[in-house]
């Protein structure tokens, strides 16, 4: 597979079991499916890692904006611990593409795992109706009056 942004192609580097494609041109990673979920890129062995890399601190542009793997569009997201950080995914194949300065910037930036439960707590409490539902599912009560909405509602379609 080639690099987004020189088109080199890429080297694979070993990592904690895991086969990288990393540019060593430009300090791009190119993630499979899962691949990025299984490392903790705020980890210390991480950093030696990328370190031992030398990894290019700076924003690169991507010249392509399409999937080395399956040549499809690539779609922008958040990275989760650091909703900050924009990442480029490939919705079909799964693949995820992060530079140096991505990197940087979620291992300087990203939430603990306390402060990413006390931000869902905060996201959950903000949505109406949502603890009302949730406390009828923890207690067996099914969705409750949400359930008994959807039910007359598939009732009615099948009437038809």
């Amino acid at each position: 597979m080639n690099c987004l942004s020189c088109s080199s192609e890429y080297e694979k580097v070993e990592y904690e079991g895991q086969n990288l494609l990393f540019c060593a041109k430009c300090s791009l990673f190119w993630f499979t499916q899962g691949q990025l979920a299984r490392i903790d890129l705020i980890s210390e062995e991480f950093k030696e890692f990328t370190d031992a890399l030398e990894l290019d601190e700076e924003e690169q542009e991507l010249d392509a904006e399409r999937c080395s793997c399956c040549d499809l569009v690539l779609h922008s997201r958040s990275y989760t611990t650091a909703p900050h950080v924009k990442i480029r995914e490939c919705y079909n194949c799964g693949g995820m593409v992060l530079n140096g300065a991505q990197i940087k910037e979620i291992r300087e930036n990203s939430m603990s795992p306390t402060q990413v439960e006390a931000y869902l707590n905060q996201i959950k409490h903000s949505v109406p109706g949502f603890m009302e539902i949730e406390h009828g599912r923890k207690n067996g009560g099914g969705f409750g009056k949400f359930a008994k909405a959807w039910q007359k509602v598939r009732f009615w379609d099948r009437d038809k």
